[in-house]
């Protein structure tokens, strides 16, 4: 089914019904994830960067300009990601400074204390849950030039997020351990205020992270939208995506406030 979305291909093997029903579903929790994911921005900004700023306002901005950069064209979509894709990629060079803070007894062992296999796979899914984009891929299935490696690219997407955020979980593990990483509410923006470079080139790593953060949570919440905006505009057979990315404003605004 290369020639359809997920919205199309949901319609196609589950009837009209049952697929709209599940297609709606799909938009709703895209746009529930973004609204979430918004207001966690907002509150690591204002801790950091715009103490001062109001949360509201910072939510407000975030969501227009996802809504700004457009869903008409999918190649913008594409080229988007690609651009910001190096200035993603500079977080995890600064964070191999703490290397030396880290303590490898805060590592072991391996699978904790007493951890039994569903505590394990507990966790496991949760971190699948924040690599694994299927409904963004599967929407952009029509659009890819090279079908005959879709599956094998993926995959790679998948391991090399996958790998990022096992970086992550090693370097705030291994220097703050258990027990203080618990009391951390934002361990890899807290382990970046710790980072020291030689020579004192830079002071301030963690404005740093923060600023390449921000490049992140859009593109993640672009995505988000993505979906949304061009799901609904699929299962109403229009291409008024202008109007249907305005119109989810004030939901999105509202779920993040809640």
């Amino acid at each position: 089914y290369k020639e359809y979305t997920i919205i199309g291909c949901n319609r196609l093997l589950l009837g009209k019904y049952i697929g709209n029903l599940l297609n709606v579903l799909i938009i709703v929790s895209m746009m529930i994830v973004m609204g979430l994911e918004v207001r966690q921005f907002a509150e690591v900004l204002a801790s950091g960067l715009l103490p001062n700023t109001p949360i509201e306002f910072s939510i407000i901005i975030m969501i227009f300009l996802c809504t700004l950069a457009g869903f008409r064209n999918v190649s913008t979509f594409a080229y988007i990601h690609f651009f910001y894709l190096p200035f993603l990629l500079i977080p995890m060079v600064f964070l191999l400074f703490s290397i030396k803070d880290l303590e490898t007894y805060h590592l072991l062992p391996v699978f904790g204390h007493e951890l039994s296999l569903f505590q394990f796979m507990k966790g496991a899914f949760l971190m699948m849950a924040a690599i694994t984009n299927y409904f963004v891929v599967a929407m952009l299935i029509p659009y890819i030039k090279d079908h005959e490696n879709c599956v094998k690219n993926g995959i790679w997407g998948l391991f090399l997020g996958g790998l990022a955020i096992l970086f992550c979980i090693v370097m705030t593990l291994g220097v703050f351990g258990v027990q203080e990483l618990e009391l951390l509410y934002w361990p890899v923006l807290s382990l970046s205020r710790i980072i020291q470079i030689p020579g004192e080139v830079l002071s301030r790593i963690d404005a740093i992270i923060l600023i390449t953060w921000i490049f992140a949570v859009f593109t993640t919440l672009f995505s988000h939208y993505f979906v949304a905006v061009r799901g609904t505009a699929e299962i109403f057979r229009t291409d008024k995506f202008n109007l249907i990315s305005t119109i989810m404003v004030p939901f999105i605004y509202v779920i993040a406030l809640i």
